[in-house]
């Protein structure tokens, strides 16, 4: 019982930050979905984070895994919206931009995963 209500509790604080994130960063963004880039990278890094660290946790620690990766990352990240917003982007004609989003959110989205996994190590 105390998993599920973890990734409940972890999804919901997920979402709601990635809601912010989003409002706060339209205003400068234009076209660019950036608050949707900066929700995924910032999760990417946290599960990077998550994992080198998963494997000192010890067997009660488990909560604290399906907190922050399943939980708060599952419901900051959004692939679904990632999809949609390149769909609007192509479709109103920014097929560039769609194409250099898709490249951009894959490249940072990877390095961030890489660099939480050397910082949860170092740290």
């Amino acid at each position: 019982m105390k998993t599920w209500i973890a990734v409940f509790v972890g999804g919901g604080a997920g979402s709601l930050v990635r809601f912010f994130l989003q409002k706060g960063l339209a205003p400068y963004s234009g076209l660019f979905p950036a608050g949707t880039l900066a929700a995924n990278v910032l999760s990417c890094l946290i599960v990077g984070w998550m994992v080198a660290k998963s494997e000192h946790l010890i067997l009660g620690q488990t909560v604290y895994k399906n907190l922050l990766i399943t939980g708060f990352c599952g419901g900051f990240s959004t692939f679904s919206t990632l999809i949609r917003e390149n769909w609007q982007m192509g479709s109103s004609g920014f097929t560039g931009l769609a194409l250099a989003y898709d490249a951009i959110s894959f490249a940072l989205g990877l390095g961030s995963l890489v660099a939480g996994l050397w910082l949860g190590k170092l740290f």
